[in-house]
């Protein structure tokens, strides 16, 4: 089998997760709850963790990453705390419902104007619909590379 929703749930997890988990399990402490030496490590590993992730993005430093607990809380942060009030987002009938259900919530509410480009027959996105969604007013585009349903690239 070969598994790419990875965004869902990781399978065979790479035997360092495991021991890189199973450490912090055994002698982290809460971030930010104590002067003590579990919960200083546990700070220090999180640092590191932005810092590496700034870095492998050329982000601006580590106080600019932010954790979620999965992608689907990630999206919604992101959709959300992006969006303001009349402004205009792009994306496909591909996308997953984590994109979709915040960004109709918005415009639901009165908030936000969403362009959905629709999706062949054959799964194929029309690119030339898709520029023709996009306008000067247009703030967020949240685009799916990959289908999670049919395995479709865009």
């Amino acid at each position: 089998m070969i598994y790419f929703d990875n965004a869902a749930t990781t399978m065979r997890k790479p035997q360092c997760v495991v021991q890189a988990v199973q450490r912090a399990l055994e002698s982290f402490g809460g971030v930010g709850r104590g002067v003590h030496g579990a919960s200083i490590d546990a700070g220090m590993a999180v640092f590191q963790a932005r810092q590496r992730i700034s870095d492998l993005f050329g982000g601006p430093g580590p106080k600019r990453v932010a954790f979620a607990a999965n992608a689907t809380e990630a999206l919604n942060v992101a959709i959300c705390g992006l969006m303001r009030p009349g402004d205009h987002a792009v994306t496909t009938a591909a996308s997953h419902n984590s994109v979709l259900r915040p960004l109709f919530r918005l415009e639901d509410a009165g908030q936000a104007i969403v362009s959905v480009v629709p999706i062949g027959a054959d799964g194929s996105l029309d690119y030339g619909a898709f520029a023709d969604a996009l306008r000067r007013d247009t703030r967020l585009v949240v685009v799916t590379h990959a289908s999670n349903l049919t395995g479709d690239v865009y």
